[in-house]
């Protein structure tokens, strides 16, 4: 009985581990006339995918204050994650496709506004890469330039005596 309780333990986080590293499929096709119950299933799953995009989004500020290589990878694959729940809501929802029925006007903002974020998501990572290109090394060497002059600082203090922040008898004022 056990042994059976750890599978399904080990089983569900699996599973768990697959969906954060995989887009899944959330539920069969539209059909070519969507449905009121259709058209809703994809604005909540437009709306989850929005979501999704912000929370991505959050972590590209990290990235302008410092570019680091191992944090840019881990915001690329969290992008590649987005957009594969992008493109599988785009394939569910069937986005590409002009359609005839009572709710095509919906549907077709639905694919306005599906399109518009992945050409928000785009811009982000272009911007993001050309950051990484041409400030992020200006950005390195402005910090290393700091940190060399605190260090030279430091030494001159240590050489005049006294501590950081500490005045001595000639700073004394009247």
């Amino acid at each position: 009985m056990a042994a059976t309780g750890s599978v399904y333990l080990m089983t569900s986080i699996g599973v768990n581990i697959y969906r954060r590293r995989q887009a899944v499929l959330s539920g069969e096709p539209v059909g070519a006339t969507a449905t009121i119950d259709e058209v809703e299933g994809c604005h909540r799953e437009l709306s989850e995918v929005r979501s999704g995009l912000e929370k991505h989004l959050d972590g590209f500020h990290t990235l302008i204050g410092h570019y680091d290589a191992s944090t840019a990878q881990q915001w690329a694959d969290a992008g590649a994650f987005w957009r594969g729940q992008w493109k599988l809501l785009g394939d569910r929802c069937r986005f590409g496709e002009r359609r005839a029925g009572p709710f095509d006007r919906e549907m077709q903002m639905l694919a306005d506004v599906h399109a518009e974020l992945r050409e928000t998501e785009a811009i982000y990572t272009k911007e993001l890469l050309r950051f990484g290109r041409d400030q992020a090394p200006r950005m390195d060497r402005i910090t290393q330039r700091i940190d060399k002059l605190g260090d030279r600082l430091a030494k001159a203090r240590q050489k005049i005596g006294g501590g950081v922040g500490e005045q001595s008898d000639d700073d004394e004022r009247p």
